[in-house]
């Protein structure tokens, strides 16, 4: 209660807090260029990942956000369908991978597949598990993992 009184004296509605989030949006608005679609996602489950400050704070578009479902139900449900595709792929992989480093692994296969540029997440893996990855490793707190990620290889056949 303080902390919103001290931010109401200053004039403001809102202060944003210092903290792991806040700086690793600040690295995200760093790299304009380099992210043009993002996937974000946590071990906690769908509805715990930190996806809504990267759509509104970072102003950068995601290809997955858990709250989506709520509006896509009322207005497209070709939409819902895909976001409903892409919801059970992130249940299974929950269910099938215990080790950070295989969900990690993972976890790009699912942004290459679906086109994201970049990923924040909020895994913890060992240095050598990112470098044997088709990634680099843009940004690092104590909580997040900002990543770019390689463009998928095509199969050929």
């Amino acid at each position: 209660m303080g902390k919103a009184l001290a931010c109401l004296g200053q004039g403001k509605l809102v202060c944003v807090q210092d903290n792991d989030t806040t700086q690793a949006i600040k690295a995200i608005q760093a790299i304009p260029t380099a992210c043009e679609s993002f996937m974000s996602t946590s071990l906690k489950g769908p509805a715990q990942v930190n996806a809504l400050p990267i759509r509104y704070a970072a102003l950068k578009p995601l290809i997955y956000a858990y709250k989506d479902r709520g509006l896509l139900g009322y207005s497209n449900p070709e939409t819902l369908r895909k976001w409903d595709d892409f919801n059970y792929e992130f249940i299974r992989l929950r269910e099938t991978f215990y080790q950070p480093d295989d969900i990690l692994q993972a976890l790009v296969a699912v942004g290459q597949k679906h086109n994201a540029d970049c990923m924040l997440l909020d895994l913890k893996v060992i240095k050598e598990a990112l470098h044997r990855l088709p990634l680099d490793v843009l940004y690092q707190n104590p909580t997040y993992i900002l990543v770019k990620l390689h463009p998928a290889i095509p199969n050929s056949r």
